[in-house]
C-alpha cells in the first residue's frame, strides 16, 4: 500500500472562474476548504450464529468550509473490507445519482470481494457539481458475511489508494474547479455478534381436555426473531418447532393427568425458559346439561314428556333433543318403560327420576353412552 501525506488545508484566492453572471466564484482569500471520505450505516449486526447476512453501507463525501456556489464535480476512490466480502457497489439510490447528467461512472468489486472501486464524473456537457457543503452519499456498497458462532467479529472498512479492476490503479481523489484534491480518508468498523439472548418464556398457557384429547393454546411471543415453540409433556419434548401458539394433543389416554409446558425459540436456536406448567386430564365429557325426564326440553317434567317419548317410539315422532333426559328411569336406555316411569311418578306417587333433578351435567357412564345431542336447558 502506498503511503500518502495529506495536503495542508486548501487556501483559495479570490477570483471568479466563470463570468459573474453565472454566479460561481471561488472562496475568499484565506478561507480553508476541506474534503473527507467516510461511511454511514456502520451500525452493528446481531443474528443467528452461522447465518448469512447482507449489510448496506453508504460511501459519503463530506465538504466543509466552502462558501462558494460550487462543489465537487468528479471523484474516485478505493474501498477495502476485512472480515466481510463486498458483494456489490453502485451509485444507484445515492445522493449523487440524481445529479448525473449524461456523465460517466464505473463501480467494480475487485480482489474477490476484498475491495471495490468507484469513479464518477457528473457531466460532460455542463458544470454540474455536488452541493458545496455537507455530507453526500456517492456510492452504496453491500457487504456479505456469516454471523460467527463464537466471539463477535469486527468488520472494518477503509479508503485507500491503488486498487485496480479492469483499468489502472485508482487513487482516492476529488476534483474541484478542475483541480485534483486529496480528501482525508476515513474508515469505520462494526461488530457482528451472534444472538445469545433467548426469547421470553411464553405466557397464558391454557388446556381444554376432552375425550382422548387435550387442546392447548398460549399467548404468542412478540420477539422479531421468533422462530417457533417447543411443547413439552411430562418433561419430554412432545412437539418441536411449532409455528403457531396452539396444539391439539391426540395421543393421550382418558383419566390420566398430564403436565404441559411450552418454550419459545429464536432464529439463533437459544431456547427460552419454560412457561408455568399446566395439568390436564382428558376424559369423556359429561352429558347435558339436562333435567331427568324432560324429554321435550321445555324445562318441565309433565305428561307432555311421556307423550313425546311414546310418539318417538311408536308413531315416528321427532327424537328427544337429549336422550339422557328422556331416559326417565336411568336404566341407560330409552324405551316404553320411561314414559311409564314418569307417569307413575306424576300421577300415582311412584319414585322420582334419578338426578339431575335440576339443569345440570351428568357424568353417569350410561348417560354419556346414550348421549345428549344438544343441551336440554
Amino acid at each position: 500500500m502506498r503511503m500518502r501525506i495529506l495536503p495542508p488545508p486548501i487556501v483559495l484566492a479570490a477570483a471568479c472562474w466563470l463570468p459573474t453572471a453565472a454566479g460561481f466564484c471561488q472562496e475568499e482569500p484565506g478561507v480553508a476548504m476541506s474534503f473527507a471520505y467516510g461511511f454511514s450505516g456502520c451500525d452493528g449486526i446481531t443474528g443467528a450464529a452461522g447465518s448469512e447476512y447482507d449489510k448496506a453501507v453508504d460511501c459519503v463525501l463530506s465538504t466543509s468550509d466552502n462558501s462558494s456556489a460550487i462543489g465537487v464535480e468528479s471523484w474516485s476512490f478505493c474501498v477495502q473490507a476485512s472480515n466481510a466480502a463486498i458483494r456489490s457497489i453502485t451509485i444507484e439510490g445515492t445522493d449523487a445519482e440524481g445529479l448525473m447528467d449524461k456523465g460517466w461512472e464505473i463501480n467494480e468489486v475487485v480482489n474477490g470481494g476484498a475491495g471495490a472501486i468507484s469513479a464518477a464524473l457528473l457531466s460532460f456537457r455542463s458544470t454540474v457539481t455536488l452541493p458545496p457543503e455537507g455530507d453526500v452519499s456517492v456510492a452504496a456498497i453491500t457487504l456479505q458475511g456469516i454471523i460467527p458462532a463464537g466471539e463477535a467479529e469486527i468488520v472494518n472498512l477503509s479508503y485507500l489508494d491503488g486498487l485496480s479492476g479492469s483499468g489502472l490503479p485508482v487513487d482516492s481523489i476529488v476534483t474541484y474547479d478542475g483541480e485534483t484534491l486529496l480528501p482525508e480518508l476515513g474508515g469505520c468498523g462494526f461488530s457482528v455478534t451472534p444472538d445469545r439472548t433467548p426469547p421470553a418464556a411464553p405466557t397464558g398457557l391454557e388446556a381444554t381436555p376432552g375425550d382422548r384429547t387435550v387442546n392447548l393454546n398460549w399467548t404468542a411471543n412478540t420477539e422479531d426473531d421468533l422462530a417457533g415453540y417447543n411443547l413439552y409433556r411430562d418433561g419430554e419434548l412432545l412437539a418441536p418447532g411449532l409455528a403457531e401458539s396452539s396444539y391439539n394433543d391426540n395421543t393421550v389416554v382418558n383419566d390420566i393427568t398430564y403436565t404441559y409446558a411450552v418454550t419459545a425459540l429464536d432464529h439463533s436456536g437459544n431456547e427460552s425458559a419454560p412457561s408455568p406448567a399446566l395439568e390436564a386430564t382428558p376424559e369423556v365429557p359429561p352429558a347435558g346439561p339436562f333435567v331427568r325426564g324432560d324429554a321435550n326440553a321445555d324445562l318441565r317434567v309433565n305428561i307432555a314428556d311421556g307423550i313425546w317419548v311414546l310418539g318417538f317410539l311408536f308413531t315416528g315422532g321427532p327424537m328427544p333433543p337429549c336422550n339422557a333426559a328422556a331416559n326417565s328411569n336411568g336404566d341407560d336406555r330409552v324405551n316404553v318403560a320411561d314414559p311409564v316411569y314418569s307417569l307413575n311418578w306424576l300421577f300415582r306417587g311412584g319414585p322420582g327420576p334419578p338426578p339431575p333433578s335440576s339443569c345440570a351435567l351428568s357424568s353417569n357412564p350410561g348417560d354419556i353412552i346414550i348421549g345428549c345431542d344438544q343441551p336440554a336447558c
